[in-house]
């Protein structure tokens, strides 16, 4: 799944990431696979997603958890229905699971792309090409420094299981950021970028909930390097 291109930030502006709440799941008629989830996303009613990651698990263990969808995705005929959104997972090489946030967010969070991408906004007719290229990974913080002369630019050096660790800048901000060393967090991995003269090995994902952004963790069980992606 590893990516050859480098991600261009109006692709990943594009993409509109929420955190979501399972309120029902389960099998569609007459298939093994699919699963129809009812997904809170902090609107009127919910989503209706439907995913393939029954082949994996069972849907019961899915209802209550916290999940990422994108939620400005076509909706797309499955069966004899529409799926009204794309639910993200992990794969470690050995086994598939559904990607749950351990940070506590309401439903309908969004999900920003540090503070340093470019505000293309989201748009409304998203095609699964828009997101096909975007690379992400798990990673583990092995250290977390102020940038020098700086009031809000951070240096993170990530574990992706990697050769070496990136070094990644975000203007994220922290009174003690030496609170993110030894968590698992989400890397945007294929695309790099430089603020004035320092270079950044990737972008780290965090959770807005409409006061100051905060890192989007993941929990201590999903392996470093992990890829991400899309369910469908």
């Amino acid at each position: 799944m590893v990516k050859d291109v480098q991600l261009q930030m109006n692709d990943l502006g594009k993409v509109d990431l929420k955190v979501g709440s399972v309120m029902e799941c389960h099998k569609l008629v007459d298939s093994e696979v699919l699963w129809e989830a009812q997904v809170d996303i902090g609107e009127k009613k919910p989503r209706k997603i439907i995913t393939s990651i029954g082949e994996y698990c069972s849907p019961e263990l899915l209802v209550g958890k916290k999940i990422v969808v994108i939620s400005n995705v076509v909706p797309v005929k499955i069966e004899n229905s529409y799926s009204e959104g794309i639910i993200l997972c992990a794969d470690n090489g050995e086994k598939i699971r559904v990607f749950e946030p351990a940070n506590n967010v309401k439903p309908g969070t969004e999900l920003e792309k540090d503070s340093f991408h470019e505000n293309s906004g989201p748009i409304l007719d998203l095609q699964i090409d828009n997101f096909e290229n975007v690379e992400l990974k798990i990673g583990f913080v092995s250290d977390c420094q102020i940038v020098p002369d700086s009031s809000s630019l951070l240096s993170v050096e990530v574990d992706l299981g990697e050769k070496a660790s990136r070094k990644i800048i975000t203007n994220i901000g922290m009174d003690n950021p030496e609170l993110l060393v030894g968590k698992r967090v989400i890397i945007v991995s294929n695309r790099n970028q430089e603020e004035g003269d320092i270079p950044s090995e990737g972008m780290i994902l965090c959770v807005d909930e409409g006061q100051k952004p905060r890192i989007l963790e993941t929990f201590r069980d999903v392996s470093i390097g992990t890829e991400l992606f899309f369910q469908t």
